[in-house]
């Protein structure tokens, strides 16, 4: 058991890195456009702080799923997450740009609107973990019913 809460610690780490990419490359690319490093570090921390609640869901998922489909539930919500971190958050900020000029020039906008981008995301990639996580174990529960017996090596649950 501990080889796979090593292996779901390290699926965590892959998630909040994931979360974390776009910012850093949001502040490298400000970097190169000649804006200071202290004008991206709130989106940054924002990217930090959901990353980490994203990775502690994650290593949860991952270690509340059946044996069957653990590691195919947790790619296929790593496949909605990854795009769903660099698009909705984005895609937010495109939209803010058109919201009136006294309201864009506000501090908190670009780190709130970023900020629920991420959380929108981290919430798809993690309800798609679940769903494909419950999808799989309900194939694996209805093969076990069919037969009338576990499989090998394995008790049925009681319950």
């Amino acid at each position: 058991m501990t080889g796979v809460r090593l292996a779901a610690g390290g699926y965590g780490l892959v998630v909040a890195l994931v979360v974390l990419a776009p910012a850093l490359v949001l502040r490298a690319a400000a970097r190169r456009g000649g804006i200071p490093a202290d004008g991206t570090a709130d989106v940054l921390a924002v990217s930090a702080a959901v990353g980490a609640v994203a990775a502690v869901l994650a290593w949860r998922g991952v270690l509340r799923t059946g044996h069957g489909g653990r590691w195919g539930a947790a790619l296929a919500g790593l496949g909605v997450l990854a795009p769903a971190a660099v698009g909705l958050p984005t895609l937010a900020l495109r939209t803010a740009a058109w919201l009136p000029a006294d309201v864009t020039t506000r501090p908190w906008l670009a780190p709130a609107v970023w900020g629920a981008g991420l959380v929108v995301a981290v919430l798809a990639g993690a309800g798609t973990q679940r769903a494909v996580g419950r999808w799989l174990a309900r194939g694996r529960a209805t093969a076990i019913d069919r037969r009338g017996a576990p499989p090998a090596g394995r008790r049925r649950r009681e319950g």
